[in-house]
């Protein structure tokens, strides 16, 4: 590998970790929600909770990269912080969560965990805020046979998932 392109590797991974640090320390101001969506269809639901919301600021943290809509969000749904956008089986034995862009990639892998066998729920996670005051019935309904030590989130998410 060439000198410019590890240069050009460590530009864009250095990049990312601000985005990541500026994410994270929006994350940390209280009463601010901040959504990071999906596709269109999340962000325009972000945007109607933004403008909708009275008490609360909001932030939206959106990609730059061309997004297909996924068949499995939810307009409705973006107002609860997190659901399932793609499931293949009942007796699930895997939880893949995601926010913004990775949602895609988390449907993607969960696909094709399941053409392998595997038994995979993905959960869009546009807005960790607003998923944290949900009540517990509807976290254990999303996260049900999740325990601490079996699904985690990334990107620093500091979520009580139960």
């Amino acid at each position: 590998m060439s000198s410019p392109t590890i240069q050009s590797q460590l530009v864009k991974m250095v990049q990312l970790m601000n985005q990541l640090s500026t994410w994270q320390g929006l994350r940390a101001i209280p009463n601010l929600n901040v959504f990071r969506p999906a596709d269109a269809r999340e962000t325009q639901a972000a945007w109607y909770q933004a403008v909708k919301s009275e008490k609360t600021p909001t932030v939206l943290v959106l990609t730059r990269q061309n997004l297909t809509v996924e068949e499995g969000t939810d307009f409705d749904k973006v107002a609860k912080g997190a659901y399932v956008v793609y499931e293949n089986a009942a007796d699930f034995d895997t939880i893949l969560i995601a926010t913004g862009s990775e949602v895609n990639l988390a449907v993607a892998a969960a696909k094709e965990l399941a053409s392998q066998g595997g038994k995979v729920r993905v959960v869009s996670m546009p807005s960790t805020d607003v998923f944290d005051a949900q009540d517990a019935a509807y976290k254990e309904e999303i996260f049900t046979k999740c325990s601490s030590s079996s699904c985690s989130s990334r990107n620093g998410s500091n979520s009580k998932l139960v």
